[in-house]
């Protein structure tokens, strides 16, 4: 049986949310399909699906990113990777086993990069 979690659709369109941390497990449906955070500053993503495609799309002003990288690379499989236009800094959890085919669109893609942080 699937299980699947949807949280509250005024979350994703909060204008002054600054902080989200969001943990997903498997193919959650965490993200509605229409999100709008402007405000957003500082996201850390501990897993990535297809299910935060839209949640990428809505956040245009993030300038703190904190990504698992294995799930990164997994989601480019299927997904284009977004714009960052206003990160300044990119944490990548997990990087043991990784490719790294992802790293060039992903720096092409923020600009205003100035700090790449990898953990073990």
């Amino acid at each position: 049986m699937e299980h699947s979690t949807m949280l509250p659709q005024d979350l994703f369109t909060c204008s002054s949310l600054v902080v989200l941390k969001l943990k997903t497990y498997g193919d959650m449906n965490i993200v509605p399909t229409s999100v709008s955070l402007p405000s957003l500053r500082i996201l850390h993503l501990f897993a990535i699906s297809k299910a935060l495609t839209d949640l990428f799309k809505g956040m245009s002003n993030v300038q703190f990113l904190h990504l698992n990288v294995l799930m990164l690379d997994i989601y480019m499989r299927d997904c284009q990777l977004p714009k960052f236009p206003n990160m300044t800094y990119l944490e990548l959890g997990d990087v043991r086993d990784v490719r790294w085919k992802f790293l060039p669109e992903l720096l092409e893609n923020s600009p205003r990069l100035e700090t790449l942080f990898s953990k073990r």
